[in-house]
């Protein structure tokens, strides 16, 4: 099915009704309908300016710079110059971790699965200009691990920075050059923008963070995460159709919009071909590729990645097998609601595929045995969560600190809902949203961990007793 007038119509309608209930500034609806591409607007680039966003305007992309990231070391790949169970050492000799065995097992496929046990969330900045990216690999001599090397998958963002200087290393460009003489001028596209002094020619979208005590959205002081991030997506900002342009390249078998062939099509399957499943409460089985994140839909492949920055989110998901795709872009966090009926819209009338509902804790009450042996200090770079309980419920108390513990202070405690004995539900005031966390270990009496906004964090210390 094309996308009709009447669709259309009701996509620009739930864009501009979305937007106002959730106090989104801001935002872009790109979709892929085949070979053809529609594009939605509304909103402000900033409440400061007033600058009215068209589809021309550049969103930060935040982690979906990693399927991008991913790309080019797949480019690699197909030249011969990169083995994918190869240790990263091999392109990186200086690599270190902080332990020597973790620094000579993980692989460039650890790595790029979310596997390689590494703690993932390394935010330290290293300034400007072309050696930001081998400052933080040299830096990495301090990153702890959080379980061994293929024991199971913790999203990070220190794995891609790594990536990203396996690219540089190997091509002998910065990872901003590389992304733009090997992917996006192939592409025949002006974004990625990598660097803000390239984002800047363009009607950019500046952040916006929610108020705790309002709920009303204010300018973000900050509008990239550190240069050294980049190819992890501290900086790259994009418009949703080159985004799809991007896309297309993939479900086209590596060609390019002219036919120019920019990646193999051995390296497109392997990229979409799951590596891992990963621990989730989401009502589709959730998985993970080369870059992307992979999800089964009743038997509907996905394929797709999401973004978070400072103020700021993205999400892009694509049916394969349908060639039907959509990209959101807002400047603000608390997008997922909107995203998910965008999606829904999109792919139930051009697909007459259903998305699965946003995860969310029972409608009815369930009662946990023995709550106190959740109890404890949890920890994971930059972060600090401590669980207790209270004699009726069990509460969570995050404690940031490094660079992000800069942007913005800590939450009030919260309540943690029990979903079964494993999974538990808190909620974001940030984003607000209902985030799931996880608990592993506590039934064998071992080493227990959780898996808090996805990343792994042990359990380093006994019950607080709230």
């Amino acid at each position: 099915m094309s996308l009709s007038p009447a669709l259309a119509t009701e996509i620009e309608r739930r864009l501009g009704t979305l937007t106002r209930e959730r106090r989104i500034p801001g935002a872009v609806v790109a979709v892929l309908d085949g070979d053809d591409v529609h594009e939605w607007s509304t909103g402000v680039t900033s409440l400061v300016t007033g600058v009215e966003v068209t589809p021309d305007a550049v969103f930060p992309i935040g982690s979906i710079t990693k399927v991008w990231t991913a790309t080019l070391v797949m480019q690699l790949v197909d030249e011969g110059r990169v083995e994918l169970d190869a240790p990263a050492t091999t392109y990186l000799p200086g690599l270190r971790f902080a332990d020597p065995v973790v620094t000579e097992t993980v692989t460039v496929r650890h790595l790029l699965t979310h596997t390689s046990g590494v703690d993932g969330d390394f935010f330290e900045d290293f300034g400007r200009g072309d050696e930001a990216v081998a400052r933080y690999v040299d830096a990495c001599a301090e990153a702890p691990s959080v379980q061994p090397p293929g024991a199971g998958w913790s999203y990070g963002n220190l794995g891609f920075v790594v990536l990203g200087r396996v690219v540089e290393v190997l091509t002998g460009l910065p990872w901003h050059r590389a992304l733009r003489e090997r992917l996006v001028a192939p592409l025949g596209i002006p974004t990625p923008a990598a660097l803000a002094d390239e984002a800047i020619v363009f009607r950019a979208a500046s952040g916006h963070i929610r108020d705790r005590s309002t709920g009303a959205p204010r300018p973000a002081e900050t509008w990239q995460l550190a240069q050294a991030t980049s190819p992890a997506g501290g900086t790259p900002a994009a418009r949703g159709r080159d985004l799809l342009a991007f896309t297309r390249m993939h479900l086209d078998g590596g060609l390019a919009h002219d036919g120019s062939r920019v990646l193999s099509e051995h390296a497109v399957a392997a990229m979409q071909e799951p590596q891992v499943e990963v621990p989730s409460v989401h009502p589709g089985r959730e998985l993970w590729g080369l870059g992307w994140s992979r999800y089964d839909w009743d038997g509907v492949r996905v394929i797709g990645h999401g973004g978070l920055t400072i103020g700021q989110s993205a999400e892009l998901r694509v049916l394969p097998d349908h060639r039907v795709g959509v990209v959101v872009l807002m400047n603000a966090e608390t997008g997922a609601p909107l995203v998910q009926e965008i999606e829904a819209l999109v792919f139930g009338e051009l697909a007459g595929v259903d998305v699965p509902p946003l995860p969310a804790p029972p409608a009815r009450p369930v009662e946990v045995r023995e709550p106190t042996r959740y109890e404890g200090v949890y920890e994971r770079h930059g972060y600090r969560y401590e669980v207790g309980w209270t004699g009726e419920a069990l509460r969570l108390s995050m404690h940031r600190s490094g660079p992000l513990g800069e942007l913005s202070p800590d939450p009030e405690p919260v309540e943690l809902i029990p979903a079964d004995e494993r999974a538990f539900f808190m909620y974001d005031p940030d984003a607000d949203e209902r985030v799931p966390i996880l608990f592993f270990g506590l039934e064998r009496g071992g080493p227990a961990t959780a898996l808090f906004d996805f990343r792994v964090a042990p359990r380093v210390g006994g019950g607080v007793g709230l």
